[in-house]
């Protein structure tokens, strides 16, 4: 674990290694999240890969946001997002004084 407070707990994990996510869920006692955060390694196999070894712990109803995307990115997770049974939003969060970037999110429903 990171750092813990109240009602938060940050944890680490090598996003790239289904090993590594299963020791980091081995050692979180919740069995379920209303919501789950991606601000890793912003690569888009390593955002699968942690995807696809979290999503048994989201709730049905909950929301997991993949952040820090840019349009390259965003376009080949919208290619493997397609085929998945979950309903997703691209998010761009454009600011007027910044160049695009990768500013957008993934924003996926369970």
């Amino acid at each position: 674990m990171l750092f813990q407070e109240d009602r938060i707990a940050t944890h680490w994990c090598d996003q790239t290694d289904p090993a590594s996510i299963a020791r980091m869920w081995a050692s979180v006692p919740v069995p379920a999240f209303d919501l789950m955060i991606d601000d890793g390694l912003h690569t888009v196999p390593a955002g699968i890969c942690l995807f696809e070894n979290a999503i048994h712990r989201l709730r049905d109803g909950g929301i997991d946001i993949i952040e820090d995307v840019d349009m390259q990115r965003m376009m080949e997770f919208m290619v493997y997002f397609g085929t998945k049974p979950y309903t997703c939003e691209f998010v761009h969060l454009r600011r007027e004084e910044l160049p695009l970037g990768d500013n957008a999110l993934i924003v996926i429903r369970k």
